[in-house]
């Protein structure tokens, strides 16, 4: 009789730590879920945002100094309490027969950020993937590195997406309003859909490669914005080789 009501006993534990595991689960889900849609907007919505930014920080410079680094005058600013390293670029669309005048504003010193390894041979194409991986979300700066990266494919034309590299991480299984789409790895990069993967590195320095059509940026210590800017700057340097960007 003792028995059974241990035996009884212990079933219960189960089923309640069974549910309990299950809730945990649906909370993580939901909050993924929601850092995804929060990336997904802010790619979207910095893709617009480059034409107005001008106005808007520069109504707030109280001080500039300049240098010169790597043939490109930049200028220290300070807006307020953030300090910023600017340089005003020609960007020319191929495609579209025109110049866009853009000031690119990096929140680290571009000298300071060449200490990143950069291995990229040509330009995104015209349909890109931005992906972050899980091992990337716990990193503070995420949201303004999409930021980042989505105003600069923004300025060159690009339409870029906002997407994740696993599945689960969305917990998919019982969506159906299109995001499985935004479930993108290096596999799924194609000649005219390329992707951008950000994930976690193995070892202790941040990297920049590209494999085919795939551009991966290894994180190490979640320099997360210094990755996603010393990207940047490695796809200027090739725009200023094929004469597509200027710095007079």
């Amino acid at each position: 009789m003792i028995s059974k009501i241990k035996q009884r006993t212990e079933i219960k534990k189960q089923k309640v730590k069974k549910k309990q595991k299950i809730k945990k689960k649906e909370r993580v889900n939901k909050k993924r879920l929601a850092w995804f849609l929060v990336i997904v907007t802010v790619i979207a919505l910095a893709l617009l945002f480059f034409s107005f930014k001008e106005q808007i920080l520069g109504s707030l410079n109280i001080f500039s100094s300049e240098f010169k680094h790597n043939n490109i005058t930049w200028h220290k600013e300070k807006f307020e309490n953030l300090t910023l390293w600017t340089t005003p670029l020609s960007i020319y669309r191929i495609s579209e027969n025109k110049t866009y005048l853009w000031t690119i504003y990096l929140r680290n010193d571009p000298r300071k950020l060449d200490k990143i390894s950069v291995d990229i041979i040509d330009m995104p194409s015209k349909k890109l993937y931005v992906a972050f991986d899980g091992s990337v979300f716990h990193c503070n700066d995420t949201m303004i590195s999409a930021w980042t990266l989505g105003e600069f494919f923004g300025v060159l034309g690009i339409n870029a997406s906002g997407a994740v590299t696993d599945a689960e991480l969305l917990d998919l299984s019982n969506i159906s309003n299109g995001l499985e789409e935004k479930v993108k790895t290096c596999a799924d990069a194609k000649e005219d859909a390329n992707v951008v993967l950000l994930k976690e590195g193995k070892g202790e320095k941040s990297r920049i490669y590209q494999d085919n059509y795939c551009y991966i940026l290894e994180i190490a210590n979640c320099e997360i914005i210094e990755v996603s800017e010393r990207f940047i700057l490695g796809l200027i340097d090739i725009m200023r080789e094929d004469n597509l960007t200027s710095n007079e």
